[in-house]
């Protein structure tokens, strides 16, 4: 192993590759910690379907106090753009029962009344209540009837017309304010083909509120999807090597700022030229839109990529989480992240945006407990589409899939390590010594104090034990499915990316500490003695005994050996 090696094992313990983790809408609906609703909202390209308790994809299952008080807040405080704060409370005012927008229309009313919000969020929220108002069956505090309907129809106010078609409580002024919305769609549209059915498309929208198109009355010529939308899009994927699974997010160009990847609306973005209408048409919107515009349905329309799907509503909507082997197929499949757009059973277009796999962080596959050795490895290498590299590793029945671009197949490293040894046990404490025995005190009339012993010395402390060996690395075997000038560049940097170590030798256990010695005796005490004839006689006392000495500390225990190196094994396939 070259300079490399010893890098890299260096860095085992540093830092990891980390790039920005955005919130997901199924981290949300999950209940994974921190992923609130607002949290996903003020996201770049977060979508307010979420909020649709009728989507396919992963959406809330109930409006709760804790997500009205949440999605409220994140308004108030700026954390939820005013914009997709209006679309999420749409799609709960679509989806929702009664008694759930109710109770959303309270705080959000509630906040207005307490001037909570800044100007642009007090709007949204002003348009949203308003949009509630016709529940009550009111317009500016009065009730609604055929003539308010005349007046919005002679105004040209169809967003309110088609407000009180959805809303009124009485059934037939909500049929009235179809019909006014509807007449006044087939006035203003752009399509020849409308204007001059406009008794029939008027009849059709009455029932069905779309006016679908048969392609097979009127065949595809071509279709397109915007540009803007087409290719302007990175696709990152992020990998968890160990979990077996990866993660989809999105990025520009520039792929500093990472987010959830968008979701995106056929409506208006993909284009059909059909035989005998005039102009293109697109998807057909939403029933309550009261689109006259020829249109075609979204059932119409499949994905040829598994990694992203259609709502009912014609929206793209892409998988968050995928498995190694999806990941692996997408890698070895697409250069490019490719969605295929099928209508009615012809290939007319697709989004191409950009991909790439996040490297990931190095794969260290370890014995278990002390002292084991590291496992034996497979390890495979393929090239695959855009010169990317996948590594296959297979730890016995276990196998690890990883993905690297082929600029950064050298920050990517795989290793079989030997466990390290156990450290050895502490060697015990030493006795303390006792101590000495006091001396006599001095008695009259002529026997003077002695000295206290000597205290004992303390006992030597134990010897640390030795530390356990290390485990050795496992044996690897390294495949390489190239030929040529290909296999040669992978026969260099595995001598740069692969290894196997034997784990460190465990340390000695430290000696024990020795016994401190015993305290002298106290001597002793003096005395003075007087006769009948009243001289006076001192007697000394006895001095204080020496102390014992220290025991030696023990010896600290010999560090195990390190682990011997694994074989690691190179051969050449030919991909022939």
């Amino acid at each position: 192993m070259s300079r490399r090696a010893g890098l890299f094992l260096a860095l085992l313990g540093a830092c990891a590759h980390h790039t920005p983790r955005p919130i997901l809408a199924s981290d949300v609906v999950e209940g994974r910690r921190g992923a609130t609703l607002s949290a996903y909202l003020g996201q770049r390209d977060a979508n307010a379907t979420i909020c649709d308790l009728k989507a396919r994809g992963p959406h809330l299952a109930a409006v709760s106090a804790r997500v009205r008080d949440d999605l409220m807040k994140g308004l108030i405080e700026g954390r939820i753009p005013p914009l997709i704060w209006s679309e999420c409370v749409d799609a709960v005012l679509r989806s929702a029962d009664r008694e759930t927008n109710v109770a959303l229309f309270d705080v959000v009313r509630d906040a207005l009344a307490r001037q909570r919000l800044d100007s642009v969020a007090r709007r949204y929220a002003t348009a949203y209540v308003a949009a509630m108002e016709p529940v009550g069956g009111l317009r500016n505090s009065q009730p609604i009837d055929i003539s308010t309907l005349d007046e919005l129809f002679r105004a040209g106010d169809d967003s309110t017309l088609k407000q009180y078609a959805a809303r009124l409580p009485d059934s037939s002024l909500r049929v009235e304010a179809r019909r006014h919305a509807i007449r006044l769609h087939i006035a203003q549209s752009p399509y020849s083909f409308v204007r001059e059915r406009s008794a029939d498309v008027e009849r059709i929208l009455m029932t069905t509120g779309v006016n679908r198109v048969a392609i097979d009355e009127h065949p595809l010529r071509r279709g397109w999807i915007d540009d803007a939308v087409r290719t302007s899009r990175m696709v990152l994927v992020r990998q968890d090597v160990e979990r077996h699974t990866s993660t989809l997010v999105g990025s520009y160009d520039d792929d500093s700022v990472v987010s959830v990847l968008p979701q995106l609306s056929l409506r208006g973005t993909l284009h059909l030229e059909l035989q005998g209408i005039d102009r293109s048409v697109t998807l057909c919107a939403p029933p309550e839109a009261l689109d006259p515009s020829p249109c075609v349905p979204a059932t119409e329309v499949s994905l040829g990529n598994p990694m992203a799907y259609l709502e009912a509503d014609g929206s793209i909507r892409f998988v968050e989480r995928i498995t190694a082997g999806d990941a692996f197929r997408l890698a070895a499949q697409q250069e490019r992240f490719v969605v295929p757009v099928v209508v009615h059973g012809q290939q007319l277009t697709a989004l191409d945006w950009a991909l790439r796999f996040v490297t990931p962080n190095e794969l260290v596959l370890a014995g278990g407990s002390a002292g084991r050795n590291g496992p034996d490895l497979g390890v495979r290498l393929d090239v695959l589409a855009a010169h990317r590299l996948s590594y296959t590793v297979s730890e016995g029945s276990r196998q690890y899939i990883a993905i690297v671009e082929h600029p950064h197949w050298r920050d990517f490293d795989v290793l079989s390590r030997g466990a390290g040894g156990a450290s050895g046990t502490d060697g015990s404490r030493g006795r303390d010594g006792f101590s000495g025995l006091p001396g006599t005190n001095a008695s009259c009339p002529s026997s003077a104090g002695t000295d206290g012993g000597r205290g004992e010395d303390g006992s030597a402390g134990g010897d640390g034990g030795p530390g356990g060996n290390g485990g050795d690395g496992g044996n690897v075997l390294v495949e390489i499915h190239a030929t040529g000038a290909q296999a040669d560049e992978l026969l260099s940097l595995v001598r740069w990316t692969i290894a196997s170590r034997g784990g460190h030798g465990g340390a000695g256990g430290t000696g024990g500490t020795g016994g401190r010695g015993g305290s002298g005796g106290s001597g002793g005490m003096s005395a003075t003695c007087f006769d009948a004839e009243g001289h006076t006689t001192f007697l000394s006392g006895g001095s204080q005994g020496l102390s014992g000495n220290d025991g030696r500390s023990g010896m600290a225990g010999m560090s195990g050996s390190a682990g011997r190196d694994g074989v690691v094994t190179v051969r050449v396939v030919s991909t022939n």
